[in-house]
């Protein structure tokens, strides 16, 4: 019969197996680096008729394959990706693919994935990818596993007219849109003239308002239109300036003047606006 002694080198574990036997048949795990060794010393079992020489048969356990935990992104515009970073395993390639560029990331490579920075996005839905991810030592069986990216897109307001003029008692007519699904909210601030009533904040998709100016100079309100909800990214507001022109104040009556040759007509004095 034959029989041996087994030495297992750094990382490698596994139960192992005795003799006396015909065949050594044992797995192995190497949850190190880089390669190890098992070391197999083979002899004639005890109580055989002739002992022999001893015989040494080194095997060879690579390292198993290990992956980082690879986790969804959901990103804005703008913002920077940091790398990812495979372990540095001895006979490991690595490879990725990443399913649509429009995110930022490129179309794939080699080693680790590069840090970038997601795209610009100005339309009405997100841009999805999947990064399917290989590992592989040798010929050994690959590993496998991916993960998704989505960048939504920039809130970007647009108001028109972006500016406007009104006469005193008119009303605003500004439209609003968004290129998402965000709900717009908006408010004001007034100055010059005095103007009444007005508004200071609103929602919605149309600015009406009435402003009345019974001062003597122009007034000014500028609307300040944002996205509010459910955006999560940062947005492009947009501006309004509207001028209320003031409206002429009641003068008069009258009187009829009646006048003589040479006499001369005192004049009536228009306010100033």
């Amino acid at each position: 019969d034959i029989d041996w002694d087994i030495t297992t080198g750094p990382d490698v574990s596994g139960p192992g197996s005795s003799g006396p036997g015909l065949s050594i048949t044992d797995m192995w795990d190497n949850n190190g680096l880089t390669n190890s060794t098992v070391q197999y010393e083979v002899f004639a079992a005890a109580g055989s008729q002739c002992l022999g020489d001893t015989l040494d048969v080194v095997v060879t356990v690579l390292p198993a394959i290990q992956l980082p935990a690879l986790e969804d992104e959901l990103l804005c515009p703008g913002d920077e990706v940091d790398a990812i970073e495979f372990e540095d395993i001895e006979g490991a390639t690595y490879t990725w693919t990443n399913s649509d560029v429009a995110v930022g990331l490129g179309a794939g490579g080699e080693g680790d994935i590069p840090a970038w920075t997601a795209s610009t996005n100005n339309t009405t839905g997100s841009f999805t990818s999947t990064v399917n991810v290989t590992g592989q030592v040798d010929n050994c069986p690959a590993l496998e596993d991916s993960y998704s990216i989505e960048v939504e897109p920039t809130p970007i307001v647009t108001a028109t007219p972006s500016q406007q003029t009104l006469c005193s008692g008119e009303t605003t007519a500004i439209t609003l849109s968004v290129n998402t699904d965000d709900v717009l909210v908006w408010n004001s601030v007034s100055s010059g003239g005095n103007l009444a009533p007005g508004s200071t904040s609103g929602s919605g998709v149309l600015i009406e308002d009435t402003w009345t100016n019974t001062g003597d100079t122009n007034g000014e309100v500028i609307y300040t239109i944002d996205a509010f909800q459910p955006t999560t990214c940062p947005s492009v507001p947009a501006e309004v300036t509207v001028t209320v022109l003031p409206g002429l104040p009641s003068v008069g009556p009258f009187p009829d003047q009646i006048l003589c040759p040479g006499e001369e007509f005192a004049g009536v004095d228009f306010p100033e606006v």
